[in-house]
């Protein structure tokens, strides 16, 4: 009775096999056969994470369904499809007991994919017992669809995708119900590379209430830049904000600078963001771990393994010679962000772990050359300590923060 509550899914699992083998063997399992066979598939369920996304072939015919499920699977080499054979003649309502069924056995599935031989589609969603679970429903049934649908499962495919692509096999009717909510999603983007982005990240996780159901994750700042708005983490998630060191171009989600946490300057946008997600007491607390974990020294010390003390020094005083041989005084943001980006790309370079990617790099070293001298004069000391050379990749990063300045802007 104890594993008939805590264990439902496994219990109707080993029920199935019970009936299976009474159909077909002509013979039964007795009770304690059936409970060591439920505590086995427990243990063994335990140990893989469950199916986020399955599909489910529903057949007429003795073995229509299970035939086709396990060929695609054979094929593709994992279990993407369940399948369930239909008597010749039956209702839309014993269709639909079967397909509710078997969803209770599918604790924590997202999304479903469901292919039917036969069958009105809005007559099959509607009687079916969902919370929270995207389903597709196609009217259409072949081998050469199974495989394309199965293998776009097992690849991750956007469910609008797969019924395109599976549409474009033959002529097809889908429908998706949307049910499921987007997480909601913080980003943490860094020019100066994923490790930063992923200690930022912790250190707003440590910000945020206890009990916050909102997420936090890195992104690699070069893939936002090239993507924009068309990256799949905007269609899988309710983005934000982005909180990073450098903003990607053509994002419209509101972007909150590090050197603007650091010095609380310009977070308006960032507190309205979260605002409607978090009571009133929930938004004093994460104001109030903003301002005590976003100090520049916690910062340096979240961010580098390097002695933050000696290496912020190196770094000021190398920003302050760049100002003089620029001929400009950078605004206190401007200063701030260069600190801990600064700081970030010499530990990495310490690392060999320096970015090679720069927008059009070759384009950069042309047109930019005075700036890169004065780059390499400012830091020559900085390189010589730590036993460096800041590539122009990197410099280029560097432009990028104080090309915004406004004071750099009025002197060029």
């Amino acid at each position: 009775n104890r594993l008939r509550t805590e264990a439902f899914k496994y219990f109707s699992l080993v029920t199935e096999i019970r009936q299976e083998v009474r159909e077909r063997l002509e013979t039964d399992l007795n009770p304690l056969q059936c409970l060591i066979m439920t505590v086995l598939a427990a243990r063994a369920g335990q140990s893989r994470p469950a199916p986020r996304r399955m599909g489910v072939i529903l057949a007429h015919g003795e073995s229509s369904a299970s035939s086709m499920a396990m060929c695609v699977n054979q094929w593709l080499e994992t279990h993407v499809f369940d399948a369930i054979d239909m008597p010749l003649f039956v209702s839309q309502e014993e269709i639909s007991r079967q397909l509710n069924d078997w969803l209770r056995k599918m604790e924590g599935i997202e999304e479903l994919f469901l292919l039917v031989d036969l069958g009105s589609l809005e007559q099959i969603y509607r009687n079916l017992n969902i919370r929270n679970v995207n389903i597709g429903i196609i009217n259409s049934l072949s081998l050469k669809l199974a495989l394309s649908v199965g293998q776009d499962i097992r690849n991750q495919t956007p469910m609008e995708k797969v019924f395109e692509r599976a549409k474009a096999l033959s002529s097809i009717e889908y429908h998706i119900e949307r049910n499921r909510e987007k997480p909601r999603m913080i980003i943490c983007s860094c020019a100066s590379g994923l490790g930063v982005a992923e200690k930022l990240r912790g250190v707003i996780v440590d910000s945020l209430p206890e009990d916050s159901d909102i997420r936090v994750m890195t992104y690699d700042y070069n893939t936002l830049q090239q993507e924009g708005m068309t990256s799949p983490v905007f269609e899988e998630n309710q983005v934000i904000s982005i909180v990073g060191t450098l903003k990607p171009e053509e994002i419209t989600v509101p972007f909150v600078a590090l050197e603007d946490l650091i010095l609380q300057e310009n977070t308006n946008r960032f507190d309205d963001s979260l605002r409607p997600y978090m009571e009133v007491e929930e938004m004093r607390v994460f104001k109030k771990n903003i301002v005590k974990n976003f100090s520049l020294s916690n910062i340096m010390n979240s961010l580098t393994i390097l002695n933050p003390a000696k290496l912020l020094e190196h770094v000021a005083d190398a920003i302050d010679r760049l100002q003089n041989r620029l001929g400009v005084s950078l605004g206190n943001n401007t200063c701030f962000g260069l600190y801990v980006h600064v700081s970030c790309l010499i530990e990495r370079l310490v690392m060999n772990r320096g970015i090679e990617v720069y927008g059009n790099a070759d384009a950069f070293r042309l047109e930019q050359q005075d700036f890169i001298q004065a780059v390499d004069d400012s830091f020559a000391d900085v390189q010589k300590f730590y036993g460096i050379r800041i590539p122009v990749e990197e410099t280029g990063y560097m432009y990028d923060y104080i090309k915004n300045d406004p004071n750099y802007k009025k002197r060029v």
